[in-house]
């Protein structure tokens, strides 16, 4: 690219005395770069449960700070195994499950239900929007609660313009207690 001022001087690229030519490249620079790094996030949590849940707890709780905790990441490795061997049986139906079931007991308040009733299943329909989920609680407030959470999660823009998925939550199917996106997961 040439400067229009000094073209002589810019042959090779940049234009050595044009200050705002050199600021205008940078910026173009770092806006690529930028791009390079988001990409690269959003396909780490793709291929991560807890690289998503790190990167989705400011849209869940702006401006609270996540204290990440050896029991967080167990129980986002151990539900990511569950999940791989749940989408691996569902491709090949000779396949048998190791194992399936998973069982997380943790003291209160240690990011248990937003890991597994929030964000697993917000990573899910990431990764296969046709699953049909079910989470329950033992408390109908605190299940809709979640399922709040959830529903702001998948309409948020940084779910959306992270990922780029091509599904909604369908209108019609919106309740604060049961959804479903236009998948039919």
């Amino acid at each position: 690219m040439t400067c229009p001022t000094h073209p002589l001087l810019s042959s090779a690229g940049a234009c050595p005395i044009c200050p705002a030519r050199r600021a205008a490249l940078s910026i173009a620079a770092i806006a690529r770069r930028e791009l390079r790094r988001r990409a690269a996030l959003a396909e780490l949590a793709r291929r991560s449960f807890a690289a998503f849940a790190k990167q989705a707890w400011p849209v869940l709780h702006p401006g609270l700070r996540l204290y990440w905790g050896w029991h967080m990441q167990a129980i986002c490795d151990h539900a990511q195994a569950v999940v791989e061997e749940l989408l691996h049986a569902r491709a090949d139906e000779s396949y048998e499950m190791a194992w399936n079931k998973l069982l997380v007991n943790v003291p209160p308040r240690s990011a248990k239900s937003v890991l597994v009733a929030v964000l697993l299943p917000a990573w899910l329909w990431l990764l296969d929007p046709t699953l049909k989920i079910r989470v329950v609680s033992g408390h109908e407030k605190l299940s809709l609660k979640h399922s709040g959470y959830l529903r702001d999660l998948l309409a948020s823009a940084w779910f959306r313009d992270t990922f780029g998925v091509g599904w909604r939550v369908r209108e019609d199917r919106d309740a604060a207690g049961l959804f479903q996106n236009t998948e039919r997961g």
